[in-house]
């Protein structure tokens, strides 16, 4: 796991608990919209894997069919 997936998770298990210390003092607005906020940060993470996963099978695609015409190339030898 990068660096960066540690850090964001813990961002995350942060902004949580203190959104659950914001209901705890009846904060419940700001806990409302500390919510709102997780979820929207969660969401662009989840974007952000998709894009890496579709980028590397793009890329994984794009070299495939060259090794597969070179191996066939091989075995009509």
């Amino acid at each position: 796991m990068s660096l960066y997936r540690i850090e964001f998770n813990k961002a995350i298990i942060r902004l949580k608990l203190l959104k659950d210390e914001l209901l705890e003092q009846e904060f419940d607005q700001t806990a409302r919209n500390l919510d709102e906020a997780i979820v929207i940060l969660n969401q662009a993470d989840k974007t952000y894997i998709q894009e890496l996963a579709d980028k590397k099978s793009k890329t994984m695609n794009k070299t495939k069919p060259q090794t597969l015409s070179s191996n066939q190339g091989r075995g009509l030898r």
